[in-house]
């Protein structure tokens, strides 16, 4: 897993390229479902789900 993941948003069907916190990275895998919060334009994803 690199510092920036792709995720997509589920609603809009938008890919986006998101930094990944070092905390979330070993929990994630392909395919893995997350909570990101848009704030001020800036993408931060917040949890695995």
């Amino acid at each position: 897993i690199s510092d920036k993941v792709s995720i997509m948003d589920l609603e809009s069907f938008e890919t986006i390229d998101v930094p990944c916190p070092d905390e979330i990275k070993s929990q994630l895998q392909e395919n893995a479902t997350v909570e990101y919060w848009d704030v001020e334009g800036e993408k931060i994803i917040k949890r695995k789900i």
